[in-house]
């Protein structure tokens, strides 16, 4: 994937593609950002020993569209995303996923890593 001057519909993401490693989606709209860091999440040492924390690929992708479905689909153009159980505020207006050698791990706003027990919450509908 060849950097843009906008941020892609996530459908639209490589999440194999060897320049990047690092997604941020923006949960208002579904659409992406992306880049390539070299370094690890800050808690990777504790993290990567936990396999409930990373996903495959195929996951990523049904939790991603389960989760744009649920909120609203194409029909909302903007929203208010929360997962039932979990964050108040903004904290899931980002969904930072990073690309690692053990899976894909996605964290809140914040980068904070999330387990799949709470991933595979339902989504608030206000």
């Amino acid at each position: 994937m060849e950097e843009k001057d906008e941020w892609v519909f996530y459908k639209e993401l490589d999440f194999n593609c060897p320049k990047n490693n690092r997604f941020n989606i923006d949960t208002r709209d579904f659409h992406a950002g992306y880049n390539f860091q070299t370094e690890n999440h800050e808690d990777w040492e504790l993290i990567k020993k936990y396999p409930h924390f990373f996903h495959t690929l195929e996951q990523l992708k049904q939790l991603l569209d389960r989760y744009f479905v649920d909120s609203g689909g194409a029909d909302k153009e903007w929203r208010f995303f929360q997962l039932t159980g979990y964050g108040e505020n903004w904290n899931l207006k980002y969904l930072r996923i990073y690309r690692t050698d053990l899976g894909f791990l996605i964290c809140d706003n914040y980068h904070n890593a999330l387990k799949s027990e709470i991933l595979n919450q339902n989504v608030y509908n206000s």
